[in-house]
């Protein structure tokens, strides 16, 4: 119990207000690659996985990644990739993602575009994505592969 406690508090006072802070003066960007991946290793674990997602970790992830995934450090977006795959994989996650389709797909081109170690990860998600039929609304299955084929070779 007191993890999850500790849990909640992270996510709610530090994290956000540390990652969203990165450049600024005074915060140390070692200790928000540290955070991140913190969060990505409990993600594996149910109760904290549902919390982060009720907490809206989720679509602040997916904002964050959008904006600057140019530039963090890889350390930091390849274990925002992992967490974003870990949240991912719950149902609910799914639902909450799919009010922001649109900005997913640009994100996950976006990563595709930058970091070639994330590739994996990052198709598996259009996979996951398009097999929930998050993505299918908007964006043909054979036009993203396409895309991504483009991208990658």
């Amino acid at each position: 119990m007191k993890l999850i406690a500790l849990i909640k508090i992270t996510i709610d006072i530090q994290t956000f207000a540390c990652l969203d802070n990165n450049y600024a003066d005074g915060v140390d960007p070692f200790a928000c690659d540290m955070m991140v991946a913190m969060l990505q290793k409990l993600s594996l674990r149910r109760q904290q996985r549902i919390y982060m997602i009720e907490s809206g970790l989720l679509e602040w992830l997916i904002n964050h990644l959008h904006d600057k995934c140019r530039i963090i450090s890889l350390y930091r977006l390849e274990y925002a990739t992992a967490l974003l795959m870990n949240l991912s994989l719950h149902r609910l996650a799914q639902a909450r993602a799919s009010k922001i389709s649109s900005l997913l797909m640009s994100t996950l081109i976006v990563l595709l575009s930058i970091d070639y170690t994330s590739v994996s990860k990052v198709t598996h998600l259009i996979k996951l994505f398009q097999k929930r039929k998050i993505l299918s609304r908007k964006f043909n299955t054979r036009d993203v592969f396409k895309g991504i084929f483009h991208i990658i070779y």
